[in-house]
């Protein structure tokens, strides 16, 4: 799947049919770019933390839901939206149009179902998920409004308010849905690295930080005998 990934990335970035941008500088300003590269860094981290073996980081976690709900999403606003405007031209950008919004969004929504921790992320990190895709959006709306080219046409600035508005409220809703699938739904996952684990690991270095404790109190104690000996003596 990375190979996938990153063949995805060179065939945007070396297209010729002049329907991509010709600048790699334009190009990277894409989100479908940006989250793919993001999904490849992830998925490059966690087949390094397999590799070296033990826990991996809880971070990671974060990075698998952003990658599986940024994703579907594309996947779902691209079918929605984009595709029924006529699909792109030329075997190299419909080999990216079924990679990048047919396979990566099916493997990271199946990979983050399947295969994982069951222990559900909090909801009150959500915004973790939301924010860069948001941002991204807001950010490509103002400049369009300034005269920029529209990233989608039905969040074409010429269309009104209220259809920008409704466009950006569904892409919202779709992402926010994907987000809390990807943080929440453990039901189906099987772990090689089960929770259990996570739990000895837990409760082993809990033991470790008591006993540091007792073996301190104890020194603690003795050290407060052997003054308190040594002041008797200078009684006497």
């Amino acid at each position: 799947m990375m190979g996938l990934l990153a063949s995805v990335l060179i065939a945007t970035a070396t297209d010729t049919s002049g329907l991509v941008p010709t600048s790699f500088a334009e190009i990277a300003t894409y989100f479908t770019f940006q989250a793919n590269l993001i999904a490849l860094l992830v998925w490059g981290a966690l087949v390094f933390y397999a590799w070296r073996g033990g826990l991996r980081p809880r971070w990671l976690e974060y990075g698998r839901a952003f990658a599986a709900a940024n994703l579907v999403t594309i996947g779902a606003i691209y079918w929605i939206a984009i595709a029924p405007l006529g699909l792109q031209d030329g075997p190299q950008l419909v080999y990216v149009m079924i990679i990048a919004h047919i396979i990566t969004p099916l493997y990271a929504a199946a990979e983050q179902l399947l295969v994982g921790p069951r222990e559900p992320l909090p909801w009150r990190h959500v915004w973790l998920i939301t924010i860069y895709a948001t941002v991204w959006v807001s950010i490509a709306v103002i400049r369009a409004s300034f005269g920029a080219p529209a990233v989608y046409d039905y969040l074409e600035p010429a269309r009104g308010a209220v259809a920008v508005g409704f466009g950006l409220t569904w892409n919202f809703a779709i992402l926010v849905t994907a987000s809390a699938c990807a943080m929440r739904i453990r039901r189906w996952r099987r772990w090689t690295q089960d929770d259990s684990a996570i739990a000895h690991h837990s409760r082993a270095s809990a033991g470790v930080g008591a006993r540091a404790r007792v073996a301190a109190q104890g020194k603690d104690a003795v050290q407060g005998v052997t003054v308190a000996a040594g002041a008797s003596t200078t009684s006497g």
